[in-house]
């Protein structure tokens, strides 16, 4: 049989036997291949079922975020403060919530002071039959995401300091190095994804689209197609096209060092590109650097330079990058303490008001919280009024 040629997940031309699938040629087509492929993707936990989750004894206060499934409240329950993800659902629903399951067995299972504590999941019926909230409440990062963080500080004319931005890789490359030596696969690391509290305390968050594999095995692959196409390395998007391709931890050194580069420019690359031109463009082109590279210094350059290397078996494991000149950082602790003046001095800014991932640096009160559907629009999701306060 003649032999035609295909890509790999590295863009070079290779034997086959049989031709390569052609790429979908709209968006719709690409979106209905993410759809199947994500369905396919998630970890599905035997263990865990919605129906049988306690109801909650927190209580809420204001919105504090907005995310995919639902709104995210402050919540406290005795001396504890948290923040509830809360999903309005129904009976036949529950099974399509495979996102949120995922992150909660998977941070029921691990734990770890850079990645974010889960308190409990719980489901509160509403008077509407058939009808109910699930609801999941972490630790409150209160210093809100360092995606925002960034994109606020050059915004005003400003960066981050090398200083500050090695402290942040620093704390996410530990949890990524937890999380892989227990066969976790984060696939969506990127600067709205990392949280921190006022006292500098750098979290890794959002498990939905993670991977449990069936081992501990660091290398173990993976075809599915998800994450944020803007942070997505090459290969996982060559799988998108290609069901014979895989990818493996690595994908998240690339999505960091992607959202290094966010960290210094304020926003990641190809911003203002759509998601589907993302997907196109990153295997494509040459690995992105900064916007204006002079600034920065060598070691915070090779550092990109090696997580954003193109062809993953080069590519380093988070675990490599430990002992990395750039995130080796003397003093941890000034760092942090860096990181926690420039997090005070947005907070008691009056200009740095709403940010989109609901972060702490909203200086106006609300007098109450929106509510959710089916829920009275004076009161919160547990029936408790809001009283205006600061966060």
């Amino acid at each position: 049989m003649a032999s035609t040629r295909k890509r790999d997940r590295h863009g070079s031309s290779v034997a086959s036997k049989s031709p390569s699938p052609s790429p979908p040629t709209s968006v719709a087509a690409t979106t209905l291949v993410l759809h199947q492929k994500r369905r396919r993707s998630v970890e599905v936990w035997n263990n865990f079922n919605f129906s049988s989750l306690p109801s909650p004894e927190w209580t809420l206060g204001p919105i504090i975020g907005r995310g995919q499934y639902g709104k995210v409240y402050r919540a406290s329950c005795d001396d504890t403060r948290g923040a509830a993800k809360i999903i309005d659902t129904t009976e036949d629903d529950f099974h399509w919530l495979n996102d949120i399951r995922n992150e909660v067995c998977i941070m029921q299972r691990y734990s770890h002071p850079n990645v974010v504590k889960l308190y409990g999941a719980y489901k509160k019926a509403l008077e509407l039959k058939d009808h109910y909230q699930i609801w999941v409440v972490m630790e409150l990062c209160d210093g809100g995401s360092l995606g925002s963080l960034a994109k606020t500080v050059t915004s005003r004319g400003d960066r981050l300091s090398e200083n500050v931005i090695g402290y942040i890789i620093h704390e996410v490359l530990q949890g990524l190095v937890y999380l892989h030596e227990n066969g976790v696969i984060h696939r969506d690391v990127k600067g709205s994804n990392i949280l921190s509290t006022l006292s500098g305390n750098v979290k890794l968050a959002d498990f939905g689209v993670a991977a449990k594999t069936m081992s501990h095995e660091v290398a173990r692959r993976r075809t599915s197609i998800v994450g944020t196409p803007h942070f997505m390395a090459p290969e996982v998007i060559y799988c998108e096209y290609q069901d014979d391709l895989d990818y493996d931890s690595r994908c998240d050194t690339w999505s960091l060092g992607i959202t290094a580069l966010q960290l210094g420019d304020g926003v990641p690359p190809l911003t203002g590109k759509t998601n589907f031109e993302a997907r196109r463009m990153i295997p494509r082109m040459k690995a992105p650097e900064f916007n204006k590279p002079d600034p920065w210094s060598s070691p915070l350059k090779g550092f990109v330079a090696r997580c954003l290397t193109k062809d993953m078996d080069r590519r380093p494991f988070c675990k490599d990058l430990i002992e990395d000149a750039f995130v080796k950082i003397e003093n941890l602790s000034q760092a942090k303490a860096e990181l926690a003046d420039l997090l005070g001095d947005l907070v008691s800014d009056p200009k740095s008001a709403d940010t989109p991932d609901g972060s702490v640096r909203r200086k106006q009160p609300l007098n109450k919280a929106p509510s959710l559907p089916l829920v009275p629009e004076e009161t919160t999701p547990s029936g408790d009024t809001v009283n205006a306060m600061f966060y």
